[in-house]
């Protein structure tokens, strides 16, 4: 079992061996172990999430789907936009910042949060879902929202600075990294986005003229590379 406070994920694969926690498990018959107030099977899987000292949530998995929210974080640099990728805990490869979505939370939320303790990044949800994609872990079939952040700082150091590297690319470069199909349809969805959002605004800075008049010259564009 791992177990780590300030609103990880504590993942216990059995609740007859959930240890550590701060209020205990109790049994309360030889099938049934009560878990900071939760009755619950013993042997049943679980995820416990922490929300504060002395708060717990938890959600059943092998049975259950389990929602998950990823964030695809932007900036624009010298007039193109940039992309912040980080390597996965396990094999190292480059990913977006993603995690389960806590109860309480909405999914935006969750793609904020992750983006900060995964990559150190603060910002805001920009538009609507970018899309999904369904993976499959701890038995259980995963649902994943993606959604489009415009960060607003990167900070040096974070939760998780000593087991990811982070780096900030192109689209371009982020298409060589993204080694997993569903991160790298996510990254077209927010580059079609930004780019269709960037004609847009450069539309409507265009000025009316008065009728009659001719326009002359080209119409104003911004860089939306």
């Amino acid at each position: 079992m791992v177990w780590r406070q300030n609103g990880a994920i504590a993942l216990a694969w059995s609740v007859e061996s959930v240890q550590g926690i701060p209020s205990g498990a109790e049994t309360i018959t030889p099938r049934h172990r009560r878990v900071n107030g939760v009755l619950l099977p013993i042997g049943s899987e679980m995820l416990l999430f922490s929300r504060g000292p002395g708060e717990y949530h938890y959600c059943m998995v092998g049975a259950t789907t389990i929602s998950k929210a990823l964030a695809v974080p932007f900036r624009r640099r010298r007039g193109r936009l940039e992309f912040c990728l980080i390597t996965s805990l396990g094999k190292g490869k480059w990913i977006f910042p993603k995690g389960i979505v806590e109860p309480g939370d909405t999914p935006q939320d969750a793609a904020l949060k992750e983006a900060h303790e995964e990559a150190g990044l603060r910002g805001q949800i920009r538009g609507r879902l970018l899309g999904r994609y369904v993976d499959h872990k701890w038995g259980s079939k995963l649902l994943v929202s993606g959604y489009l952040m415009e960060v607003s700082r990167a900070e040096r150091a974070w939760d998780e600075a000593g087991r990811r590297r982070r780096r900030w690319c192109t689209a371009e470069q982020a298409r060589h990294r993204l080694g997993d199909k569903p991160f790298r349809r996510l990254l077209e969805a927010a580059v079609s986005r930004l780019k269709a959002n960037c004609v847009r605004s450069a539309h409507a800075d265009v000025p009316s003229l008065p009728r009659g008049r001719a326009r002359s010259g080209k119409a104003p564009t911004r860089q939306c590379s």
